[in-house]
């Protein structure tokens, strides 16, 4: 919601409304009594942008908190007059603006007095409590007026005037300029003023005997040139070797031969199975090697005076980020469990931690997640599940309790960590102990939800269902309360699924295999 100002007050050389210092050239009403008007407490004055904005008088009074008892008025500038009478019935139209864009039109049932008669162009006139009509024929907000004591004439604003500036078709522009803040040209041509001219002389079109010679002058440039290289020799193209093309593709390789075979039932005999057990090897040794390395670098930089904090964290965070390539018995061969745990008690607290989700991610068995990588067939038809599906995607109940009832490690680092502060004789404040061990513990339990979220894909819940709307809900509806529905509460399973659209994967759910009409995400 916009946050409109109110009020009014006096200036050097006239007063402030809408936010705009209005200089008067004709006063109708003393300055002292316009001073007084304005600091009356009964009568808030609010901008003419507050009014137009609002649905009825009502709202506005409601934005700008205006009590019961306090009477609203607007001031506005008149910049075009009209006067109608039918059948004994007066009636006149006022087009007025705040000089800010905005525009209002203020419509008066009756005979006017000698003091509104006079109101013309540039005209300055308060409305006291005005009724706010709908948008007229013009697109202009309009205010009814009944009574001719709620309108107040002003003065006469200088400076309103029509701008300078010149049209397209060489017209004088209609729009009006207040000059004490715009200038004397509207916006529309102040911008046009900083455009660049436009170049009126007309181009002169070459002859065709001078396109003739520009043409035939570059066509024997090209001639000469092509006497001056050497001919092209054509060599025969030797014959490509498939196997050491397949090698190079390695998964993608046996990936095509699995496709061929369904398509046409044959095998592709330049992609074998050697080729690409071949490139995992190849691709296995880099990786030992690559592992091997780091370890070694990261035996080096340990020092006792831990001096190279910052390459030590970084080791870290490479090889817990590429463990996942290596077999068990090369991580066991490294001595890379020895060296994370005298890293444990290390003074830099990012170092320890990182230790630990090193030692963790060595310690967790391996396990590969089935991806839900069917189509999205929810949108015509529920997506019948198959035996084999459901075997896998199942909780297996052993490897939840597993995870959860798993006895913590942090209890056997701190004895550890308390035996070599002890062999070496240093003290340690139990202050700064405690809150290590804190921190460790959190990082487990951290760790081992993550564990926990990836293992598990469905899990049972409570649920209602609602008979006439054949929907699974996690809460009850407020929609089915109303209606009075037939619900029940009962148990169904709560599974998890990625969406498959690109750049989405999104994470939503399912309840009893109900998944919603549309991804979320």
């Amino acid at each position: 919601m916009l946050v409109y100002s109110t009020g009014a007050k006096l200036s050097r050389d006239g007063f402030i409304a809408n936010g705009i210092d209005l200089v008067m050239k004709k006063w109708n009403k003393s300055r002292d009594e316009l001073a007084l008007i304005f600091k009356d407490s009964s009568t808030v004055f609010a901008h003419v942008e507050a009014l137009i904005n609002a649905r009825d008088t009502e709202q506005c009074r409601n934005q700008l908190k205006i009590g019961p008892n306090v009477d609203l008025a607007v001031i506005c500038v008149v910049t075009a007059t009209n006067t109608y009478a039918t059948k004994g019935n007066h009636f006149t139209a006022w087009t007025c603006s705040d000089l800010k864009e905005n525009s209002i039109r203020i419509s008066i049932y009756g005979i006017l007095n000698e003091e509104l008669v006079t109101v013309g162009h540039g005209s300055v006139v308060a409305v006291l409590n005005p009724d706010l009509t709908d948008y007229a024929k013009d697109h202009y907000r309009a205010i009814s007026v009944k009574q001719c004591d709620n309108v107040m004439l002003i003065g006469v604003v200088d400076g309103l005037q029509m701008c300078k500036g010149v049209t397209v078709n060489r017209t004088k522009c209609k729009n009006l300029v207040y000059k004490h803040k715009q200038g004397e040209f509207c916006k529309y041509h102040i911008k046009s003023a900083f455009v660049k001219p436009k170049d009126d002389q007309k181009k002169i079109s070459p002859r065709a005997g001078e396109i003739a010679n520009q043409v035939n002058g570059a066509i024997a440039k090209i001639e000469i040139q092509d006497n001056e290289k050497q001919p092209f020799i054509f060599k025969d193209t030797s014959p490509t070797d498939p196997g050491k093309v397949m090698a190079k593709l390695g998964d993608l390789g046996e990936l095509l031969n699995k496709v061929n075979e369904m398509r046409t039932g044959t095998i592709i005999n330049s992609i074998t199975k050697k080729q690409t057990a071949s490139n995992d090897n190849s691709m296995q040794v880099d990786d030992k090697k690559k592992f091997d390395s780091a370890v070694q670098n990261l035996k080096n930089v340990i020092t006792p005076n831990h001096a190279n904090n910052k390459q030590v964290l970084g080791l870290l965070q490479h090889i817990s980020k590429h463990i996942s390539r290596i077999d068990k018995e090369h991580i066991k061969k490294s001595g890379i469990m020895k060296m994370c745990a005298n890293l444990l008690d290390h003074p830099m607290e990012t170092i320890a931690i990182e230790s630990l989700k090193l030692i963790r991610k060595l310690k967790r068995p391996d396990r590969q997640i089935k991806k839900f990588c069917s189509k999205p067939t929810y949108i015509f038809e529920p997506r019948k599940q198959t035996k084999k599906d459901v075997v896998i995607t199942q909780v297996n109940s052993q490897d939840v309790e597993a995870i959860l009832s798993a006895s913590s490690d942090v209890n056997s680092y701190v004895e550890m960590v308390r035996l070599s502060f002890h062999l070496q004789k240093l003290s340690l404040k139990q202050e700064d102990f405690e809150e290590t061990k804190k921190k460790l513990e959190t990082l487990e339990r951290m760790d081992k939800a993550q564990e926990y979220q990836m293992t598990v894909t469905e899990i049972d819940v409570i649920a209602t269902y609602c008979e006439d709307c054949k929907k699974w809900t996690e809460k009850t509806s407020p929609y089915c309360q109303q209606e009075s529905h037939t619900y029940s509460k009962k148990k169904c399973k709560k599974a998890y699924h990625v969406c498959l659209e690109a750049g989405c994967g999104y994470r939503y759910y399912s309840l009893n295999g109900q998944k919603p009409p549309w991804c979320p995400g």
